[in-house]
C-alpha cells in the first residue's frame, strides 16, 4: 500500500468513527423517550423538547470543533490535532455510556456536546484528503469520505438497534451501544497514532496561543466571517448549507417519523434506514465518479436536488411499506450525488492553503444548522411528527433557488 493510500485509509477510519457516533442515537432516542418510562418524562411536549435537545447537542459541539480543529490543523498539522481529538472522543463515549446507564439525561446531554466537540475532526479528514490531491483525486477521496460517513450511518444505527434490544440478550440496554463506541474509539486512536503520517506542512509563521472557551468562540466567528465574505463562493456556500440542512433533518427525524407513523422499534428503524444508507454508499462509490467527470457539475447538483425533493415527499406521503423502501433507496442515491458535488464545488473554488479553514468552517456551519434544525424540528414535532420532514423539503426548494443565483453570479 502506498503512503497516500495508507493515509487515506486512516482518514476513512476516523470519518467512519465520527459518523458512527453521530448516528448511534438515531434509532435509540425516539423509542427511549417515547416508549420508555425510565427517564420520567411525563408529557409528549417534554419528550419532544428533550429529543430535539439531545439531537442538537452533538452538532453544537461539532460546530465549535470543526471550525477550531480545522484551523488548528492548518497551523499545527493534521496528525497532532487528530490524535488529540480522538482522545477526547474516547472520554466522551465513556461519559455517554455512564449517563444513559444511570438515566441521567442532563449528563447525557453534556456528553453529546463534549463528544461532538471532539468529533469536529471530520473537518480535518476532509482537509487531509484534499492534501493528497493529485496523488488521489478529490472525486475519489471525497466520495470515499462521504461513503465512510454513510457506513457510519449504517453501522451506528445497527449497533444501536442490536445492542439495545433486550429480546436478543437481557443484558443489553440503551447504554450498551455507547460502550461499543468507546472500544471503537480506542481502536481508532491507536491505529491513527501508529499508521497516520502528516499530510500537510503546517504554516510556521502563525503561533496559536493557549485557548479558552472565549477564544474558541472568537476564532470560530472569525473563520465564519472570513468564509462568508469570499464573494466567489458565498451563494454556493449558502445553497450547499441548505442542502446539507435538509439532508440532516431527514437523518435526524426519519426515526421519529418511523416510530410515530409506522410504530417501529429501534431494531426495525435500523433495518429500515439500512436501505437508505446502502443506497447512499452505492451513490458515492459508483454513481458520483461515474457522472461527475462526464457532466457539468452545476447541472448535476441542480437536477439531483430536484430528484431528492421528489423522493423525500414520496417517503412522507406513502402508506405502502414497499413504496417507502423504494423511496428511501432512490433518496439515498441523490443524497450521495448532491452532497458530494456540493463539497467538491466549494473545495475547487478555494486556495489549497486555506482548505482546512474553509472546509472546517463549512462543516462547522453545517453542524450548526443541524443543531438549529434539531431544536426547530423537535418543536415542530410536538404538533405533527412529519413536520420536520416537510421543513426539509422547503429547505431543498430554497437551495435550488440559490443554485440559480449561483449560476447567474458565477460561471461554474
Amino acid at each position: 500500500m502506498t503512503q497516500a493510500k495508507q493515509q487515506l485509509t486512516a482518514i476513512l477510519l476516523i470519518t467512519l468513527l465520527g459518523f458512527i457516533g453521530l448516528a448511534i442515537p438515531y434509532p435509540i432516542l425516539a423509542p427511549m423517550l417515547l416508549k420508555s418510562e425510565a427517564f420520567s418524562l411525563h408529557t409528549h411536549a417534554t419528550r419532544m423538547i428533550w429529543y430535539g435537545a439531545l439531537l442538537a447537542a452533538y452538532p453544537i459541539g461539532q460546530f465549535l470543533g470543526s471550525a477550531i480543529l480545522g484551523d488548528l490543523s492548518d497551523h499545527w498539522g493534521r496528525r497532532k490535532i487528530l490524535i488529540l481529538s480522538l482522545l477526547l472522543t474516547t472520554i466522551g463515549y465513556a461519559i455517554s455510556a455512564i449517563a444513559v446507564y444511570q438515566h441521567y439525561l442532563g449528563l447525557f446531554l453534556f456528553a453529546r456536546l463534549f463528544t461532538g466537540l471532539a468529533e469536529g475532526n471530520v473537518a480535518i479528514c476532509r482537509a487531509a484528503a484534499a492534501d493528497l490531491s493529485p496523488k488521489i483525486s478529490k472525486y475519489t477521496s471525497f466520495g470515499l469520505i462521504n461513503a465512510a460517513g454513510t457506513c457510519g450511518f449504517i453501522i451506528g444505527p445497527i449497533l444501536a438497534g442490536v445492542f439495545s434490544d433486550k429480546t436478543i440478550y437481557l443484558g443489553f440496554s440503551y447504554a450498551t451501544p455507547f460502550f461499543i463506541a468507546l472500544l471503537l474509539s480506542l481502536f481508532t486512536l491507536i491505529a491513527t497514532y501508529f499508521f497516520f503520517t502528516e499530510t500537510f506542512n503546517p504554516i510556521k509563521n502563525k503561533a496559536h496561543q493557549a485557548f479558552s472557551l472565549f477564544s474558541l468562540l472568537i476564532t470560530a466567528m472569525n473563520n465564519i466571517i472570513f468564509t462568508v465574505r469570499l464573494q466567489h463562493i458565498k451563494w454556493l456556500l449558502f445553497s450547499a448549507l441548505l442542502l446539507m440542512f435538509s439532508v440532516d433533518l431527514t437523518y435526524q427525524f426519519a426515526p421519529l417519523f418511523l416510530t410515530a407513523h409506522w410504530q417501529m422499534t429501534s431494531l426495525a428503524i435500523a433495518k429500515t434506514l439500512f436501505v437508505l444508507w446502502v443506497s447512499i454508499i452505492i451513490g458515492e462509490v459508483w454513481l458520483v465518479p461515474l457522472l461527475a467527470k462526464r457532466f457539468n457539475k452545476y447541472k448535476l447538483i441542480f437536477n439531483s436536488t430536484i430528484a431528492l425533493s421528489i423522493f423525500l415527499i414520496l417517503m412522507i406521503i406513502t402508506t405502502y411499506l414497499a413504496l417507502l423502501y423504494a423511496a428511501l433507496f432512490l433518496l439515498g442515491l441523490f443524497i450521495a450525488l448532491s452532497t458530494t458535488l456540493a463539497t467538491i464545488l466549494i473545495s475547487d473554488a478555494v486556495n489549497p492553503h486555506i482548505q482546512g479553514r474553509i472546509l472546517g468552517t463549512f462543516s462547522s456551519l453545517r453542524v450548526l444548522g443541524d443543531a438549529i434544525g434539531a431544536i426547530t424540528g423537535g418543536l415542530c414535532a410536538i404538533f405533527y411528527p412529519e413536520a420536520p420532514l416537510w421543513l426539509a423539503v422547503s429547505m431543498l426548494i430554497i437551495s435550488l433557488i440559490l443554485l440559480l443565483v449561483t449560476k447567474n453570479k458565477r460561471k461554474l
